[in-house]
Protein backbone atom coordinates (compact mmCIF):
# COMPACT_ATOMS: atom_id res chain seq x y z
CA UNK A 1 0.00 0.00 0.00
CA UNK A 2 2.84 2.40 0.85
CA UNK A 3 4.47 1.94 -2.57
CA UNK A 4 1.21 2.79 -4.33
CA UNK A 5 0.73 5.86 -2.15
CA UNK A 6 4.34 6.92 -2.72
CA UNK A 7 4.00 6.52 -6.49
CA UNK A 8 0.74 8.47 -6.45
CA UNK A 9 2.45 11.22 -4.44
CA UNK A 10 5.23 11.47 -7.01
CA UNK A 11 2.71 11.64 -9.86
CA UNK A 12 0.86 14.45 -8.09
CA UNK A 13 4.12 16.22 -7.40
CA UNK A 14 5.27 15.98 -11.01
CA UNK A 15 2.01 17.53 -12.08
CA UNK A 16 2.80 20.52 -9.87
CA UNK A 17 4.66 23.56 -11.24
CA UNK A 18 7.64 22.48 -13.32
CA UNK A 19 10.31 24.42 -11.48
CA UNK A 20 9.44 22.64 -8.22
CA UNK A 21 9.62 19.20 -9.81
CA UNK A 22 12.91 19.95 -11.54
CA UNK A 23 14.42 21.34 -8.37
CA UNK A 24 13.42 18.33 -6.28
CA UNK A 25 14.55 15.93 -8.99
CA UNK A 26 17.97 17.59 -9.05
CA UNK A 27 18.25 17.50 -5.25
CA UNK A 28 17.33 13.81 -5.04
CA UNK A 29 19.68 12.91 -7.90
CA UNK A 30 22.59 14.73 -6.28
CA UNK A 31 21.90 13.36 -2.80
CA UNK A 32 21.58 9.77 -4.02
CA UNK A 33 24.25 10.12 -6.73
CA UNK A 34 21.79 8.94 -9.38
CA UNK A 35 22.68 8.88 -13.04
CA UNK A 36 20.34 10.07 -15.82
CA UNK A 37 19.33 6.50 -16.76
CA UNK A 38 18.37 5.88 -13.13
CA UNK A 39 16.14 8.94 -13.24
CA UNK A 40 14.60 7.99 -16.59
CA UNK A 41 13.93 4.54 -15.15
CA UNK A 42 12.33 6.04 -12.06
CA UNK A 43 10.11 8.28 -14.17
CA UNK A 44 8.93 5.54 -16.52
CA UNK A 45 8.69 2.78 -13.93
CA UNK A 46 7.48 4.57 -10.84
CA UNK A 47 5.77 7.76 -11.92
CA UNK A 48 4.15 7.51 -15.33
CA UNK A 49 0.62 6.20 -15.52
CA UNK A 50 -2.32 6.48 -17.91
CA UNK A 51 -1.65 10.23 -18.07
CA UNK A 52 1.89 9.63 -19.37
CA UNK A 53 1.49 11.85 -22.42
CA UNK A 54 0.34 14.80 -20.31
CA UNK A 55 3.07 14.26 -17.71
CA UNK A 56 5.83 13.96 -20.32
CA UNK A 57 4.60 17.07 -22.14
CA UNK A 58 4.61 19.01 -18.89
CA UNK A 59 8.19 17.96 -18.15
CA UNK A 60 9.79 18.05 -21.58
CA UNK A 61 12.48 20.45 -20.40
CA UNK A 62 13.45 18.14 -17.54
CA UNK A 63 13.60 15.17 -19.92
CA UNK A 64 15.80 17.16 -22.31
CA UNK A 65 18.18 18.06 -19.49
CA UNK A 66 18.40 14.43 -18.40
CA UNK A 67 19.03 13.34 -21.98
CA UNK A 68 21.77 15.93 -22.51
CA UNK A 69 23.47 14.63 -19.35
CA UNK A 70 23.69 11.06 -20.65
CA UNK A 71 27.09 9.98 -21.96
CA UNK A 72 25.80 7.42 -24.49
CA UNK A 73 22.85 8.75 -26.49
CA UNK A 74 22.16 5.54 -28.43
CA UNK A 75 22.15 3.48 -25.23
CA UNK A 76 19.80 6.00 -23.63
CA UNK A 77 17.41 5.87 -26.58
CA UNK A 78 17.38 2.06 -26.55
CA UNK A 79 16.75 2.18 -22.81
CA UNK A 80 13.82 4.58 -23.28
CA UNK A 81 12.26 2.34 -25.94
CA UNK A 82 12.43 -0.58 -23.49
CA UNK A 83 10.90 1.67 -20.83
CA UNK A 84 8.01 2.49 -23.16
CA UNK A 85 7.44 -1.25 -23.68
CA UNK A 86 7.42 -1.83 -19.93
CA UNK A 87 5.09 1.15 -19.39
CA UNK A 88 2.60 -0.26 -21.89
CA UNK A 89 2.87 -3.60 -20.08
CA UNK A 90 1.86 -1.91 -16.83
CA UNK A 91 -0.70 0.44 -18.38
CA UNK A 92 -2.25 -1.41 -21.34
CA UNK A 93 -4.46 1.52 -22.35
CA UNK A 94 -1.28 3.35 -23.39
CA UNK A 95 -0.78 0.92 -26.28
CA UNK A 96 -2.87 3.14 -28.55
CA UNK A 97 -0.78 6.16 -27.46
CA UNK A 98 2.60 4.64 -28.38
CA UNK A 99 2.90 6.75 -31.57
CA UNK A 100 2.12 9.88 -29.54
CA UNK A 101 4.71 8.99 -26.88
CA UNK A 102 7.35 8.33 -29.53
CA UNK A 103 6.56 11.55 -31.41
CA UNK A 104 6.66 13.56 -28.21
CA UNK A 105 10.13 12.24 -27.38
CA UNK A 106 11.23 12.64 -31.00
CA UNK A 107 10.05 16.26 -31.17
CA UNK A 108 11.89 16.94 -27.90
CA UNK A 109 15.12 15.66 -29.52
CA UNK A 110 15.33 12.79 -27.06
CA UNK A 111 14.57 9.94 -29.46
CA UNK A 112 16.57 11.71 -32.14
CA UNK A 113 18.53 8.90 -33.80
CA UNK A 114 16.32 7.51 -36.54
CA UNK A 115 18.56 4.47 -36.98
CA UNK A 116 17.99 3.48 -33.35
CA UNK A 117 14.23 3.80 -33.85
CA UNK A 118 14.24 1.86 -37.14
CA UNK A 119 16.42 -0.95 -35.73
CA UNK A 120 14.26 -1.22 -32.62
CA UNK A 121 11.11 -1.41 -34.73
CA UNK A 122 12.54 -3.99 -37.13
CA UNK A 123 14.00 -6.16 -34.37
CA UNK A 124 11.93 -9.25 -33.73
CA UNK A 125 10.77 -9.33 -30.14
CA UNK A 126 10.41 -12.70 -28.48
CA UNK A 127 7.87 -11.24 -26.07
CA UNK A 128 4.26 -10.64 -26.97
CA UNK A 129 4.39 -7.20 -25.34
CA UNK A 130 7.39 -6.17 -27.43
CA UNK A 131 5.60 -7.23 -30.61
CA UNK A 132 2.44 -5.34 -29.58
CA UNK A 133 4.35 -2.14 -28.83
CA UNK A 134 6.28 -2.32 -32.11
CA UNK A 135 3.03 -2.91 -33.96
CA UNK A 136 1.47 0.07 -32.19
CA UNK A 137 4.52 2.17 -33.15
CA UNK A 138 4.07 1.43 -36.86
CA UNK A 139 2.24 4.69 -37.75
CA UNK A 140 5.03 6.76 -36.19
CA UNK A 141 7.78 4.71 -37.86
CA UNK A 142 6.00 4.98 -41.23
CA UNK A 143 5.70 8.75 -40.81
CA UNK A 144 9.38 8.97 -39.86
CA UNK A 145 10.50 6.91 -42.86
CA UNK A 146 8.38 8.98 -45.23
CA UNK A 147 9.76 12.21 -43.78
CA UNK A 148 13.29 10.77 -44.09
CA UNK A 149 12.66 9.80 -47.73
CA UNK A 150 11.29 13.27 -48.51
CA UNK A 151 14.30 15.00 -47.00
CA UNK A 152 16.64 12.77 -49.01
CA UNK A 153 14.75 13.62 -52.22
CA UNK A 154 14.99 17.33 -51.46
CA UNK A 155 18.74 17.13 -50.89
CA UNK A 156 19.28 15.40 -54.27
Amino acid sequence: MEAAESSASWRAFLRSPRHCAESLFRQVAEKRELQPLDLFGFLFDGVLDAAAVTTLKAHTRLLQKLYKATPDKKKTQSFLLKQIEALVGRVPELEKKVPTLLKLLYDADILDDEDVLFKWHEKESKKKLGRKVREAAAPFITWLKEADDESEEESD
